[in-house]
């Protein structure tokens, strides 16, 4: 039995420009419009006017401020661990075409739906010179889902049913500076199969209360209720 494949072989050209892009602000919130701004010059500083730009955003989960790499991986059925992102395809938010004006320069706007949770879009756009010669961009800007932002970091991994364990409660603002937070609320959910709806659903076996003061961080005690994975949510007045 014979596999065969092709592929093409290109002579490398040296580009002849630069093309560099950032957003027009350094975040924005749920709900806002957005935009990047790409700009393509001469390695002599001249504008590359008129050419045309490909352009792409994907939108990834924002991890929050001192997430560790505890669940980076998972156990697949075949005994080995595999990186939790290994089958996750980024979801496209827009793309398009475009060109640069006579100062080299192209708007890329962008719309972040309003309730999002906190993500990081990626912009990545390739412009092509009159040459048919491309040069490639990229850059990214967080979207966060409100002006608080929340953390939980649990103690333990695994607890005994019926124990109670404790986990950390972080708050920071959209610059990751620690802030205060009143009437967080933490509920905790097991994962249940609901037959008759042929799907699985989400049912609550804890929830406590906490106020986080002004250094960012607090800790609370959670009763393991339930066997299983549990999962908890937390969310502030």
């Amino acid at each position: 039995r014979s596999v065969y494949a092709a592929f093409a072989v290109a002579a490398y050209r040296k580009p002849e420009f630069t093309a560099t892009a950032a957003p027009e602000r350094p975040r924005y919130l749920s709900g806002e419009k957005g935009a990047f701004t790409l700009r393509a010059h001469t390695f002599f500083g001249a504008p590359v006017a008129a050419a045309p730009v490909r352009w792409r955003i994907r939108r990834s989960p924002l991890e929050p401020p001192g997430s560790d790499d505890a669940g980076a991986f998972l156990a697949g059925g075949d005994g080995n661990l595999y990186p939790s992102d290994a089958w996750r395809a980024d979801a496209v938010v827009a793309e398009g075409e475009t060109s640069t004006d006579a100062d080299g320069s192209a708007r890329i706007p962008f719309a972040a739906p309003a309730g999002a949770p906190d993500a990081l879009y990626r912009l990545e756009a390739t412009v092509t010179d009159s040459q048919n010669r491309p040069g490639d961009a990229s850059a990214s800007v967080p979207v966060h889902g409100a002006a608080l932002r929340l953390g939980i970091f649990p103690d333990e991994r695994c607890v005994a049913l019926g124990a109670a364990f404790g986990v950390t409660v972080r708050a920071w603002d959209r610059d990751g500076r620690p802030r205060a937070a009143e009437g967080v609320v933490l509920t905790v959910h097991r994962r249940v199969w609901d037959s008759r709806a042929d799907r699985w659903t989400r049912r609550e076996v804890g929830r406590a209360s906490a106020r986080v003061p002004a250094s960012g961080r607090v800790r609370v005690r959670l009763p393991a209720t339930a066997e299983g994975d549990l999962e908890i949510d937390a969310r502030a007045a």
